[in-house]
């Protein structure tokens, strides 16, 4: 650096002091530094050090650089340019003033000695510390983390749950990939216990210590959830506490300096909490204070809190994990995961992990193919950790071991875990020493003390709700120092001043379900019927939760139960171990531990309690009828129920559950259902005598399930499967069970894995089963090769008339093979080729074919690239009138020019309902003139996005693919399939719609209901009726609108709006009242909805579940009676036309009692029927009746 450059940094420090003293707040790094490169004295740092504020100790530092020189000056700047972390509100400043060191600069050292960094290191090295090794068995064994960490499927899901792909690095879980909150802070990580999301946690920690994991974060702290279970009521701490105390402590940090920085830069903090399910707390939550300030001391579950919803330490990244099922407000979840278990390749990497010797390889992967059963539970890790151990501990100890090949269970794989444990208490003897047979009995028997009080130990954690035990709880169990390393129990937390475990926790929560249901068993003191204690627990019903969301997040909500946090899962294993053991095949067991006499007592009650109770259940579970028959919806607790009767064994309370499922159809979707369930399922199925149908879609069953469902296929009329991470083995099992029984009638297997392999297979199910009437195959892996082999066997079948295809990838060659398959087929009514990658010439060889069809009914070309090249084939398909009725093309590329041909073809077709496409306003400037020369009776309707009524012209709307936005329709009579009530049809989950504003309201076709886009995140619904229709049914017409409230309040319950908007819309054309118009402003509504045939639904059922089911697949929908129902349920009419203010205060309150919505009224007033006057007492007794329902 030359003189003019030495100079420069002097000035910089004389010209920025300012800044430098304000900004520059740790000193110790510069004074060690200093003082290393002999820049200052021991007297000179001594000086600084006696001066009373940081900003003096910044002024002498400062003057003591300067009166150095020129290099002390730059070397001054250096340590700020190396050391970033404790200097980053400093960066900018030295990219402000090009700071760039010289030559002879850089080669001096610098050594971070900031209380920030050190800080950061510590964390790093405890941190990998206490991550580097899985504990296997107790104090004895430990595997380094990276020697078996093995990835799982990971599926990230949006708010709505539907899938948005898979991790396929744990840098993803972090990153902005698939964040459908961006003002969400957590990362919600879910998953069935025993899945992996601890040991995910614990990669995810080790990788930060490495410094492997793409993050810029400096502090990474974890919790987990559990603890907050050991603190009192009355105690309090502080945040400073929280996270230094549970982690580490900064060291040689007086100015605290460390927690200064987190509060300033939280973006910089990574946090994690396991176990959120896992609190147990009776705090009262509702009524103590939020906690916003970092220095306040609260309850640490207050902390927790706090911390979760952004209160405190906003914008840092917090990664959260729970069981299935644990509800948390959309609002704080910035990313939401799903942990599905092991996929056959992650089983077969685990396999080489675990076993490191070949032949035990080959004979563990050989068993695990013959056992389907057994893959299926191997999918779950922790329960593939357990059989795997077992298998390589006892294949050591005894001669010939090999897993069971017969039906293992739950309580199989845990009863094999204990066994080794109790036989690692001896010494493992050569391998010429070996013991020729394995005696279970003789090892437990052996290991009854210490067995008798490590289930005494679990079952009073069960009891009160908690997970970790002291070590006082340890010793009054019975337990002795030699029995703690067997490998029940681990150290919870870090030791005490003698250097023992502080507290205990058991090795995995199912293993203490597990001892606790062997307590149950063993007590020979307690009365007999002391074993249903958990089933009566689990049978309460609890209003299902959201805390603490609800209260600190929506600030409302009464607690329903004691303890908001308490969930019961594992009393659900402890029941499911119980139903195990009291088994007739652990009886030779049992009998060497118990009284025979009181084991069959035991034995005797449990298969009482189990056969009275599944008769409750199945005889509640709701029935409605289909055109499959009789329908039944399972409840959550059918799934347990299915667990525990398969754990028992017993063929007659499996005989006496299959006769109570009366129904001819049943439905699991949606019930969590993992592979290792279908065996369960599949015992309980196969004692049925009659045909069944099952829909199972929205499950894991994966391809392990399948296999175990072969069994009873022969039985199934209807295989829904859809979303269940099928691949081609799955549908090879399918189709040779399918096509041996030839009895299945619908086939749903939408949204999976499947190739052109596998269509090949579904292809030779169409041919060969004659009762299959409905195919859905759609968003799959499915290419021009498959889509040939589907329409050939289409072509071939005179039985099937539904086929979905949406969202492969067939293109012109699969459109030209199904254009044979349709051009002369005698039954297909409903085709959907949208999303397929069809192009003109595809679309060419379809509106050829349909020319010659007169079957079909219903077409969709949805999502494809047709150009205005195929408008003039599709116009001659509209001309030709074959009966086609529903046409859909939205989002294709046609043009005004394409649609022009289409307008002025259905001047010469009398069948055709409704053309769907997307339209601008040039299109529709253009279209609807042409329209309105040919409008008549029975014009069809001509949609597209932001469309609306013209007078005289058709309707410009847009329905959409699904997980898209659209227009859901509710059509009344005149409608299209109207049944003398409403049709309502629509897309499937959370649809925001197109954005218009409102025309005229008499210009609306009668009987319809619009819902389109105000704004962002809004909508407007205006119902219309006929003016035949008597006046206290909602009607908006070019007159004073009649309006029922507590009809709209239903209305929109029953669209499941979140919140409601009531205000005055007048009409841009219209200078008085008499054209005014009242709307409803939708902010967000949910349509709940399943994939099957169109069904009847009564209006009475839809609004006691308080849902509406819409049926989108096959089409539509219908409400029988939609409007007297509405009536007859409706007796209380708003009518407030002349009215007074007080009736405006009563709608108030009428519409806020619901807590799903509010209402904003822009008038004190509203319009008033014809023949009511309601008053201010009136509209009290309709608000006591509202809240009452």
């Amino acid at each position: 650096m030359d003189r003019a450059e030495e100079a420069r940094c002097l000035n910089i420090l004389t010209c920025h002091r300012e800044l430098l003293v304000s900004k520059l707040r740790s000193v110790q790094c510069v004074l060690d530094n200093l003082l290393t490169c002999g820049f200052l004295c021991e007297e000179d740092v001594e000086i600084v050090q006696r001066t009373a504020t940081k900003t003096d100790q910044v002024r002498k530092i400062l003057e003591l650089v300067q009166c150095k020189g020129e290099v002390a000056c730059e070397y001054f700047i250096f340590i700020l340019y190396n050391v970033c972390d404790a200097y980053i509100d400093l960066q900018p400043w030295l990219t402000e003033i090009n700071f760039n060191p010289s030559s002879h600069m850089k080669v001096m050292s610098v050594v971070n000695t900031d209380p920030i960094s050190r800080y950061r290191e510590k964390l790093r090295h405890e941190m990998s510390r206490d991550t580097c090794f899985i504990m296997s068995y107790g104090q004895q064994e430990e595997t380094r983390l990276e020697d078996l960490y093995t990835d799982t499927l990971m599926e990230l899901m949006n708010d709505r749950n539907e899938s948005l792909g898979f991790v396929e690095s744990l840098d993803q879980l972090l990153g902005d990939h698939a964040a459908f909150n961006p003002q969400g802070e957590i990362i919600y990580v879910m998953g069935d216990a025993g899945v992996g999301k601890s040991i995910l946690l614990q990669k995810l920690q080790n990788l930060w210590s490495k410094q492997e994991l793409r993050t810029d974060a400096i502090f990474f702290f974890k919790f987990r959830c559990r603890m907050f279970n050991l603190f009192k009521d009355t105690e309090e701490i502080s945040l400073r506490e929280l996270l230094f105390k549970y982690n580490c402590r900064p060291d040689l940090d007086p100015d605290d300096e460390v927690f200064d920085y987190i509060l300033r830069f939280p973006e910089k903090v990574i946090f994690t909490f396991d176990g959120y399910d896992e609190i147990q707390e009776d705090l009262d939550l509702k009524n103590a204070p939020e906690v916003v300030c970092p220095e306040v001391r609260a309850h640490p579950l207050q902390l927790l809190v706090s911390l979760l919803c952004g209160k405190l330490l906003k914008s840092s990244q917090k990664v959260l994990t729970a069981r299935t099922g644990i509800e948390l407000q959309s609002r704080v979840i910035r990313k939401k995961v799903a942990l599905l278990g092991f996929s056959s390749s992650h089983l077969k990497t685990y396999i080489d992990l675990h076993f490191k010797e070949q032949e035990h390889r080959k004979l563990v992967s050989v068993q695990l193919d013959a056992s389907p059963h057994l893959c299926g539970l191997c999918s779950t890790p922790l329960f593939c950790w357990i059989v795997f151990r077992s298998f390589r501990h006892l294949h050591a100890m005894h001669d010939r071991f090999t897993l069971p090949d017969t039906c293992i269970t739950l309580t199989d794989i845990f009863l094999l875990l204990s066994e080794v444990f109790f036989s690692r208490s001896t010494s493992r003897a050569p391998s010429l020493l070996k013991k020729s047979t394995r005696c279970s009995s003789e090892t437990f028997k052996a290991g009854l003390r210490p067995l008798a009080a490590f289930a005494k130990l679990a079952l009073q954690g069960m009891e009160r709700g908690s997970f970790i035990c002291n070590p006082e709880e340890v010793t009054a169990c019975g337990l002795r120092e030699e029995d703690l390393p067997l490998g029940f129990l681990k150290p919870f937390s870090e030791c005490d001043a003698s250097g023992n475990p502080a507290n205990f926790e058991f090795l995995h929560i199912t293993l203490q379900a597990f001892l606790a249901a062997f307590a149950l068993v063993l007590d020979e003191q307690a009365a007999a019927d002391s074993i249903l204690k958990f089933f009566t627990e689990c049978s309460r019903k609890r209003e299902r939760s959201c805390m603490p969301f609800d209260l600190c997040i929506t600030g409302s909500s009464k607690q329903s139960q004691k303890k908001p946090f308490a969930t019961t899962d594992h009393l659900q294993f402890t029941n499911l171990f119980l139903c195990g053991l009291l088994s007739k095949a652990h009886t030779g067991l049992l009998e060497h531990l118990v009284s025979p006499r009181l084991l069959k007592k035991k034995r005797a009650l449990l298969k009482s309690y189990l056969s009275t109770s599944i008769r409750s259940h199945l005889h509640g579970l709701p029935h409605y009828d289909g055109e499959e028959g009789r329908k039944v919806h399972v409840l959550p607790n059918f799934l347990w129920m299915l667990r525990c009767i398969f754990e028992t064994g017993s063929k007659d309370i499996a005989h006496m559950t299959a006769k109570g499922i009366t129904a001819s159809f049943i439905k699991l979707g949606y019930c969590n259902v993992y592979s290792g369930d279908c065996t369960a399922l599949n015992f309980v199925l196969q004692h049925r005598r009659g045909l069944l149908g099952v829909d199972m879609d929205n499950n894991n069953i994966s391809d392990y399930g399948v296999k175990q469902l072969r069994p009873s296929f022969c039985k199934m009329t209807v295989v829904r499967l859809c979303v269940n991470h099928l691949s081609d083995s799955s549908i090879e099992v399918l189709a040779e069970e399918l096509c041996k029984h030839k009895v299945v009638e619908v086939l749903g297997l939408y949204n999976n894995h499947i190739t052109d392999v596998g269509a090949k297979l579904v292809a030779q199910i169409i041919e060969e089963c004659p009762k299959l009437r409905i195919l859905k195959i759609g968003k799959n892996k499915i290419t021009g090769v498959g889509g040939r082999y589907l329409a050939r066997a289409i072509q071939t079948s005179t039985s099937i008339f539904d086929v979905g295809m949406w969202g492969n990838s067939i293109g012109d060659e699969g459109a030209e093979a199904f254009a044979e398959a349709l051009r002369h087929h005698p039954q297909l009514t409903n085709l959907s080729l949208s999303a397929n990658g069809i192009t003109s010439k595809g679309g060419k060889c379809l509106t050829d074919a349909l020319k010659e069809n007169s079957t079909l009914r219903i077409f969709w070309l949805v999502q494809n690239e047709l150009t205005d090249d195929a408008a003039p084939h599709l116009a001659e398909l509209v001309k030709a009138n074959t009966g086609l009725k529903h046409l859909w093309l939205i989002n294709n590329q046609l043009t005004v020019h394409g649609v022009k041909h289409l307008a002025e073809a259905l001047a010469h077709n009398t069948a055709l309902k409704e053309i769907c496409r997307v339209s601008s306003e040039s299109v529709r400037d253009a279209v609807v003139p042409s329209l309105a020369d040919s409008s008549r009776t029975g014009v069809p309707e001509f949609r597209g996005p932001g469309g609306s009524h013209s007078s005289g012209g058709p309707e410009l709307r847009g329905p959409t693919a699904p997980g898209s936005r659209g227009v859901p329709v509710l059509r009344g009579p005149g409608g299209s399939h109207s049944s003398g009530g409403p049709q309502l049809r629509g897309p499937r989950a959370l649809l925001p719609v197109w954005t218009s504003l409102c025309r005229p309201a008499a210009t609306v076709q009668q009987g319809t209901l619009m819902l389109r886009e105000e704004e962002e995140g809004s909508s407007t619904i205006v119902l219309s009726g006929p003016p035949s229709l008597p006046d206290h049914v909602l009607l908006l017409r070019r007159r004073p609108a009649l309006l029922k409230m507590r009809e709209a309040a239903l209305i929109c319950r029953m669209l499941r709006t979140r919140s409601v908007h009531l205000e005055p819309l007048v009409d841009a054309a219209a200078t008085d009242v008499e054209h005014r118009t009242l709307t409803f402003i939708v902010s967000r509504f949910v349509v709940l909805y399943t994939m099957f045939q169109p069904e009847i639904l009564k209006v009475e059922e839809l609004f006691k579940k308080g849902a509406l089911l819409l049926h989108y697949d096959a089409g539509f929908v219908f409400i029988e009676n939609f409007l007297s129902v509405l009536t007859s349920l409706l007796p209380f009419v708003v009518d407030a036309e002349a009215g007074q203010a007080s009736d405006g205060v009563a709608l108030r309150q009428l519409l806020q009692a619901d807590r799903t919505f509010s209402c904003v009224l822009g008038e004190d007033v509203l319009c008033n029927t014809r023949h009511n006057r309601i008053t201010g007492r009136s509209m009290t007794r309709c608000h006591k009746y509202y809240t009452t329902q």
